[in-house]
């Protein structure tokens, strides 16, 4: 395949608007670890499974080649040569057509990620404001309550996120009586500053709470003047 010369670096003439530049090096030891990275596709024909062609997946792949010093020495003053040879290691390397990607994302393979809640307001909708200042001190608590138990009137200084492991628990504003209740594996987003309760069933419930709040704030803050505002709604 034809190698033509570019200001970023060497890559093949018909790659498809496709660079493979040297993005970087790095010394390991006696080793030299060249980076090359280029938005291509590759063939999946028969007979021709790392060929580049016309037909371009746009995603970006990284092709990490370790190389002794002495040879790293030599890509410097013939780097024609060096990415001819690259691109036979590339063509006898049939698994990289099928899989495009980058060094950092073939290395979390097996990983995945799911957000269970992100929100900039609790759980019946009232906004939130700003995280309290001061020196942060993150909490995590795991918490359990035992069945048909109802908590006393309290609020929460800061934003805090609680997750139902198992059970269920009905959470209720005082002021208005607005009331929710959460089952195993929902979140709750905790209200701030406003007078609130939970009342758990005949399982009971287990959560983990994590406060974002500092070191010289309370988890939470017993309101006991929330029963002259409570309205009583029925479970």
């Amino acid at each position: 395949m034809p190698v033509r010369n570019s200001p970023r670096g060497w890559y093949p003439a018909q790659a498809c608007h496709a660079h493979a530049p040297i993005n970087g090096a790095k010394n390991v030891g006696a080793t030299v670890i060249f980076t090359f990275r280029f938005p291509v596709s590759l063939s999946t024909r028969p007979g021709d499974s790392a060929a580049l062609t016309d037909t371009c997946i746009p995603a970006m792949t990284s092709i990490c080649l370790p190389m002794t010093t002495a040879r790293a020495q030599r890509m410097r003053l013939r780097p024609f040569r060096t990415f001819r040879k690259f691109l036979t290691l590339l063509s006898a390397t049939p698994l990289l057509a099928t899989a495009p990607l980058s060094a950092a994302e073939a290395s979390l393979s097996g990983v995945s990620a799911e957000t269970l809640v992100k929100s900039t307001a609790a759980w019946d909708q009232t906004g939130y404001t700003a995280y309290p200042s001061g020196v942060p001190a993150p909490t995590l608590v795991r918490l359990s309550i035992a069945p048909n138990t109802q908590l006393d009137w309290h609020v929460h200084p800061m934003p805090a996120i609680g997750y139902v492991r198992s059970g269920q628990l009905t959470v209720e504003r005082a002021d208005n009586g607005t009331q929710r209740t959460f089952t195993a594996g929902q979140t709750i987003m905790e209200l701030v500053d406003v007078p609130h309760r939970g009342r758990t069933g005949d399982a009971g419930v287990e959560l983990l709470v994590f406060y974002a709040g500092t070191a010289q704030q309370p988890l939470s803050v017993p309101a006991p003047d929330a029963d002259s505002i409570a309205l009583d709604v029925p479970g």
